[in-house]
C-alpha cells in the first residue's frame, strides 16, 4: 500500500497540469463543505495509515531483510567496540563527572 492507494475525489481533489480546473474545483469544494471535508478526512486518515511511526518501522524493517536475504557474505563484526551499548553504559559515568566537575567549581 502506497500512494498507488491515493483515490481522486476520495482522498484529494485533482487538478490538471495546467491548473485550468483549479478554480473551478475550489469553487465546488465551498460549494459543497461537507463533502470537501469528507475528502479531507480520507486523505488525513490514509496519510496516518501509510506514514504512521509503527508503519515506517515495519516498512523499514522489511526493506533491511529483503537487502539482508540479497547480500552473498555474513557481515563481521571486528571487535567488542562495535557491539550495542545501552544508554546507562554510554552515559552512566557522564553524570558522575559532572558532580567531580561540579564540586571542583565551587572549591
Amino acid at each position: 500500500m502506497g500512494l498507488e492507494s491515493l483515490v481522486p475525489w476520495v482522498h484529494y481533489v485533482p487538478v490538471k497540469n495546467d491548473l485550468s480546473d483549479l478554480i473551478s474545483n475550489i469553487k465546488w469544494l465551498r460549494e459543497n463543505d461537507s463533502k470537501a471535508k469528507e475528502i479531507a478526512k480520507n486523505g488525513r486518515a490514509l496519510f496516518v495509515e501509510l506514514y504512521s511511526l509503527p508503519k515506517m518501522i515495519d516498512d523499514s524493517a522489511s526493506l533491511y531483510n529483503k537487502l539482508a536475504s540479497l547480500m552473498k557474505y555474513t557481515p563481521e563484526v571486528p571487535d567488542e567496540k562495535y557491539r550495542w551499548r545501552d544508554e546507562d553504559e554510554l552515559f552512566g559515568d557522564f553524570d558522575e563527572e559532572d558532580e567531580e566537575d561540579e564540586e571542583k567549581e565551587d572549591l
